[in-house]
């Protein structure tokens, strides 16, 4: 008996005549059917015993049969629970505590998640947040085991802020951009400024850049493993440099008599 195999037959065969009766009894088992027949059906393990008789001569013998049972279950092991995110799309799921062997086998489903490959390995690649089952089989006596992780879906995106820049002038040549980036590991990240219309002096890739000229400037915080994790943010950077306007009056003449003037 298996967790496969629920029942068998058990088979008597006595010799000297066709009458013969069978009996089959049991201290320790279970006779589902056939107790009186020559195959009696049978689903627990124990020890079952056969009487038969031959009623022409009153004659009997008996014989007994142990019925073993193998219904151990493999172990089953989905490993810690894990994450995915923008930064790190995929996860691999470790089944590597469950039972191995060429009589194992294993099979994993979600139905939150997504799983790329490996579904009849030990070690899956999944690229969704969702609860993942891991199903151990035994292929000799049909027994399973079943265990679940949970994959968590990360959806932290970088916060970008750029405070309000100075304006240039005619004395402020130059001025630094502000900006801060939280909510992710930034060394994960590139930072990158651009601009179509000023000009970045220094500092392109850092979040204080040196611009020189007013116009629009775009930070990007970019992630090299995906696209969907690349947040930007635009600022505007003024300029006044507008020079006074000079109107000078027509002036008199200076004579023998006027000797000083007052310009206007």
């Amino acid at each position: 008996l298996t967790c496969a195999t629920l029942d068998i037959d058990l088979v008597a065969e006595g010799v000297g005549g066709n009458d013969l009766t069978y009996e089959w009894s049991t201290l320790n088992g279970n006779i589902l059917s056939g107790q009186n027949s020559e195959t009696p059906n049978v689903n627990e393990p124990g020890t079952y015993s056969v009487l038969i008789t031959d009623p022409n001569n009153g004659c009997t013998a008996e014989s007994e049969v142990v019925v073993n049972q193998d219904v151990i279950a493999p172990n089953a092991d989905a490993g810690a629970d894990d994450s995915v995110s923008c930064v790190d799309p995929e996860a691999t799921l470790d089944g590597g505590l469950s039972s191995t062997g060429n009589n194992i086998i294993y099979n994993w489903t979600t139905t939150t998640g997504n799983i790329l490959s490996g579904e009849n390995t030990l070690n899956p690649i999944v690229d969704e947040g969702g609860i993942y089952s891991i199903l151990v089989t035994n292929t000799d006596n049909g027994c399973t085991a079943e265990a679940t992780t949970l994959v968590e879906e990360l959806s932290t995106l970088p916060v970008v802020s750029i405070d309000q820049p100075d304006t240039l002038t005619c004395s402020v040549l130059n001025i630094e951009l502000s900006s801060t980036v939280t909510g992710v590991d930034l060394s994960l990240f590139d930072i990158i400024w651009s601009t179509s219309n000023g000009q970045i002096q220094s500092g392109g890739n850092t979040l204080n850049p040196t611009v020189s000229a007013s116009g629009t400037y775009v930070l990007t915080i970019e992630s090299p493993q995906s696209a969907e994790c690349t947040v930007s943010e635009i600022i505007e950077v003024p300029e006044d440099t507008e020079s006074p306007q000079i109107q000078i009056e027509s002036a008199d003449i200076l004579t023998c008599d006027v000797l000083t003037l007052d310009l206007n």
